[in-house]
Formats: structure tokens, sequence, C-alpha cells
């Protein structure tokens, strides 16, 4: 394969997962039950992107094999995949309850991390909002709110004799 084929390939799968990121980023990473991102980034993608990482799948391997380390079904799921493509079968099936699309979702998430990892851009989610904690006051600001409200109910009921 040349490199301008290489590229070409690469872009296209680039592409896919830029696809990806929208749908992250507004589920804070949480895709798995989207309707949405099933729709957009899985079963809508045509089989030739699919086609282009079982052929860039390699190289990209070869170049960066740290990318792939924690990814240890991604071989297996490319290569099933791939029949899928040889055997012109559907490479998923939408609301299917039958583990169909275990694999290519697997692909999918896979994909994206390696792409992310290989280009240098990660995946952003929405920072986590931490909630602000109250502090349980001290025994001297309970005292000194306690001198004040004696203060005030003293002032009601001072009849001034």
């Amino acid at each position: 394969m040349t490199e301008q084929e290489f590229t070409k390939r690469y872009d296209q799968v680039n592409t896919w997962v830029n696809t990806m990121r929208p749908h992250w980023r507004h589920l804070n990473g949480n895709v798995h039950n989207d309707t949405d991102f099933w729709d957009q980034c899985i079963h809508s993608v045509p089989a030739s992107t699919w086609t282009a990482w079982c052929e860039i799948y390699g190289d990209l391997k070869a170049g960066a094999p740290q990318s792939f380390a924690r990814h240890t079904h991604i071989y297996e799921d490319t290569v099933e995949v791939a029949k899928r493509i040889d055997l012109g079968k559907a490479i998923t099936k939408p609301y299917d309850k039958t583990g169909r699309n275990k694999i290519v979702f697997r692909a999918t998430m896979a994909i994206k991390d390696i792409i992310a990892d290989i280009s240098d851009c990660p995946f952003e989610t929405k920072a986590a909002q931490v909630a602000t904690k109250k502090t349980k006051p001290s025994q001297a600001e309970i005292q000194a709110q306690f001198n004040k409200m004696q203060s005030m109910l003293n002032d009601l009921f001072d009849t001034g004799e």
C-alpha cells in the first residue's frame, strides 16, 4: 500500500472516529446504551470504512504497538468484521439482543482509543461537578451564633426598665 493510499484510509477512519466525539462528550463517555450513538456511529458506518480499518490495521500496529497494548480483542474483532464483509453479511444488526453487535461495539471503542492515541487527540469528557460539602461549624462559631441570637432575643424582650 502506498503512503497516499494509507493516508486516505487513515483519514477515512479518523473521520469516523471524529463523529464519535460529540456523543462521547455529551454523554460523558457513557455511550453504550445511547441509540443516537449506535445509529450515527456504529450502524450507519459503511463497510468501506471498516475495510479501510482492516487495511491499515497492520501498519498502525507496527508503527504504534503501545496504542494497541490494552485492547486485547482488537485483532479477533477486526478479523470477525472482515469475515462479515467478505461473506456479504451485515456488520451489525440494529436492536439485536443476541450479542452479534458486541464485537463491533468493542472494536469501535478500541479503534476510537487507538486513533485518538495515535493522533494525540484524546476524547474529552465533561469535568465532574464536585458538590460543595458543608463543613461542620466549629464550637467557637456556634457559640458566637448563640450569643448573637441571645442578644437579639434580649433586645426584642427588653422593656427598658
